[in-house]
């Protein structure tokens, strides 16, 4: 017995060191990845100063991706029908996440919209959804963002990844991402259900402690304290009900989206969801919420 416990000590400290060993590997080759995501939304935005906003949507949006106009639409259907808008759209980003299993991220950070011929410049933040593809390429899912006053200081630099992120554990992408997507959709829909009761309440006890709430006409509020700031002068209630979804391979990032109803329309929402062990539970909590303006009141 005692050389069988033996035995079973030095097997733990092997594996405990092999996990040491390999981290500096992993954390480097999540590294990367994020770089990669970062540079993609870099050179997305590139191709559109020089070539266009028709064409640098078009080339950097993935089959299944999906745009708000105002509630969710098929992306390149929606971008190939439409002439190019004579604008010049640039932007960069100053945040950036990705799942530990480095197949799925997020960026945000501010842009800039000028139209041909005029001297005005509009200002807001962007929110992209990215998923790296088959090839190795990463291509955006959703796109989207808030418009609001122009900034008084300059965007940051996207952070490395987190130490604290830990090793990846061995998933079966193809049986899991399945079932963690209908999991996450049904988290949404629970909330969509109780916004309709208060929106203040249902967020709060939802949201992560650096949680991110970005409405048009402010700038994105973040923090558990300034999205509790920020929900005080919403209205009092909306419903929303998803309609698709991804999770990563190592289901620890997930996003959601679908349609609002709110302050007297229907409008499209994007959610970015993080899974969070709580009380040796492991839970969703939601990241990132964005709603679209509600259309105009017609005359």
């Amino acid at each position: 017995m005692m050389r069988r416990a033996l035995s079973l000590l030095s097997l733990l400290s092997l594996l405990s060191l092999l996990s040491l060993l390999s981290f500096p590997a992993f954390a480097e080759t999540l590294q990367a990845d994020l770089d990669a995501m970062v540079a993609s939304e870099r050179a997305f935005s590139r191709l559109s100063e020089e070539k266009g906003f028709k064409e640098a949507f078009l080339t950097w949006i993935a089959d299944e991706g999906i745009m708000f106009r105002p509630t969710p639409v098929k992306g390149r259907e929606m971008l190939a029908a439409r002439p190019d808008p004579p604008i010049r759209l640039v932007w960069q980003p100053s945040h950036a996440e990705i799942a530990r299993s480095g197949d799925m991220g997020w960026t945000t950070g501010p842009w800039q919209r000028q139209a041909h011929g005029s001297d005005e410049i509009a200002y807001g933040d962007f929110l992209t959804v990215w998923k790296k593809q088959p090839d190795g390429k990463w291509r955006w899912v959703i796109d989207t963002g808030i418009a609001h006053d122009k900034p008084t200081a300059p965007a940051g630099s996207p952070p490395p990844v987190p130490a604290e992120k830990g090793s990846l554990p061995k998933v079966d992408p193809a049986a899991n991402t399945a079932v963690e997507t209908q999991a996450l959709l049904a988290v949404d829909r629970e909330l969509g259900q109780a916004t309709g009761k208060g929106t203040s309440a249902a967020y709060l006890a939802r949201v992560t402690d650096d949680a991110r709430l970005m409405r048009s006409g402010a700038f994105p509020h973040v923090g558990k304290d300034a999205v509790r700031a920020a929900l005080e002068k919403a209205p009092a209630a909306m419903t929303s009900a998803p309609e698709g979804g991804g999770v990563s391979a190592a289901g620890d990032l997930g996003y959601t989206y679908g349609t609002a109803e709110w302050q007297g329309g229907k409008v499209g929402y994007l959610r970015i969801w993080e899974k969070h062990d709580i009380g040796g539970k492991s839970t969703w909590k939601l990241r990132v919420d964005w709603v679209d303006d509600p259309p105009p009141a017609k005359p």
